[in-house]
């Protein structure tokens, strides 16, 4: 006997759920969700609700514990947005209408946690000017430092000692990093240190016994491309990407290349950061800076292309956004180097580097520059260096000039 199909159009199907299930459905589809998420919405729901008939559930009853505990117990499919991730957000659904259980309220510990991480992230945000990317890489570190000694008691911030920050750099060690990233941890971990200190919840600097990892730079020659090769990459993330992607991709690596923009300056550019009439661009750089470059007819051409037909009509203001619904804004440059790394692939185009990243084009163009004459401080006002000692490396790059400056080599019985 062949069992009928299912039919989740038809609002009946959701029994107890009824009518918030369809209602729910219907609030994402104002967020432009495609048919194929609405089919899965729906069959999820359908299977919350058969749930909630075989355990007698009321809908009042559920909460957290409920809905993963039938999360797990409904079987996976491959691809699309995880069963918990739906059944939470129809939870928040009910909740924001006061139909179910409210959350529990957090402990006193719990409490004391948000505050300081609250705190500590508007310290590093607002004094410190870091990137959302290391503010969150630093409440990382502390978050875990303070789950490893004290068991996140916040109270027992006072009691921390030199030896409880050894025992954690000692863990933290063990464990594994890669070389290149040495520097990070210790840094980030050692900007809590400092900030409970100025905090006044210790007395003693803890941040002095987090060593400095020494980072010898300047031993290899800056990894770039040929211009032919990068115009191969330019051509073949116009021609190769999908339709969807395709006048996003080519918009984001021409920045890269024609502006020497990195990576999240790019994910980070807002509508209002174009200046259409004076052909400017505000770039969103390191630390909070802001600064203004003029826009390329070829560049200004390709972000109109991609806002006009490309762009998804998401309610963000960042000029990027995901191809899938609710079409937020990128949190990294995961899609960016993914988005590089094909377009060299299809061009034919082999990396100087191991790792394919942004700072590749970034790379290439100042090489580039440096090669045709260009003097170093036009190249380090190009690439918003702070310190000219940043913009040094290049000068290798350059080998007819180097040998202009390059001594004679010594002959024979001239020493």
């Amino acid at each position: 006997m062949i069992t009928p199909r299912a039919n989740y159009k038809n609002a009946a199907c959701f029994g107890p759920l009824n009518p918030h299930a369809p209602n729910f459905i219907s609030e994402y589809l104002k967020n432009y969700y495609n048919k194929s998420s609405t089919v899965e919405y729906r069959r999820r729901l359908r299977e919350l609700a058969d749930q909630m008939v075989v355990r007698h559930i009321a809908i009042e009853d559920l909460d957290e514990a409920i809905i993963r505990d039938i999360a797990a117990s409904i079987p996976k499919y491959k691809g699309g947005t995880s069963t918990a991730t739906i059944l939470l957000r129809f939870l928040s659904y009910l909740r924001e209408r006061g139909l179910c259980r409210p959350p529990p309220p957090p402990s006193a510990q719990e409490v004391a946690l948000a505050d300081l991480k609250n705190s500590f992230e508007d310290y590093l945000r607002n004094q410190r000017g870091l990137r959302e990317a290391t503010i969150k890489s630093c409440w990382f570190f502390a978050r875990h430092f303070l789950e490893y000694s004290i068991d996140s008691d916040v109270s027992r911030i006072s009691s921390l000692s030199a030896r409880d920050v050894h025992r954690y750099l000692k863990y933290i060690s063990a464990r594994g990093r890669i070389p290149g990233q040495a520097a990070a941890p210790p840094g980030n971990f050692r900007a809590f240190l400092y900030y409970i200190f100025y905090a006044e919840l210790t007395e003693n600097d803890l941040a002095r016994c987090v060593p400095h990892v020494r980072r010898i730079t300047g031993r290899r020659l800056p990894r770039y491309l040929e211009n032919t090769d990068v115009e191969r990459v330019l051509n073949a993330s116009r021609e190769h990407s999908s339709d969807k992607t395709k006048l996003r991709n080519y918009a984001m690596l021409l920045l890269l290349a024609r502006l020497a923009l990195r990576g999240p300056e790019v994910i980070a550019m807002r509508l209002d950061d174009i200046q259409w009439n004076c052909a400017l661009i505000n770039i969103r750089g390191k630390g909070q800076r802001h600064d203004c470059l003029p826009l390329p007819d070829e560049v200004g051409q390709a972000l109109a292309d991609y806002i006009q037909f490309g762009r998804p009509r998401g309610e963000s203001r960042h000029v990027f956004l995901q191809t899938r619904a609710p079409f937020s804004p990128f949190t990294n440059c995961g899609t960016l180097n993914n988005a590089l790394r094909t377009a060299m692939a299809y061009a034919g185009v082999v990396s100087p580097a191991p790792f394919i990243g942004t700072h590749l084009l970034r790379h290439s163009l100042a090489s580039r520059l440096a090669r045709e004459g260009a003097s170093l401080q036009e190249i380090s006002d190009l690439l918003r260096h702070r310190s000219p000692g940043s913009t040094m490396r290049y000068a290798k790059v350059d080998v007819h000039g180097l040998r202009t400056v390059a001594a004679p080599w010594p002959l024979g019985g001239e020493l």
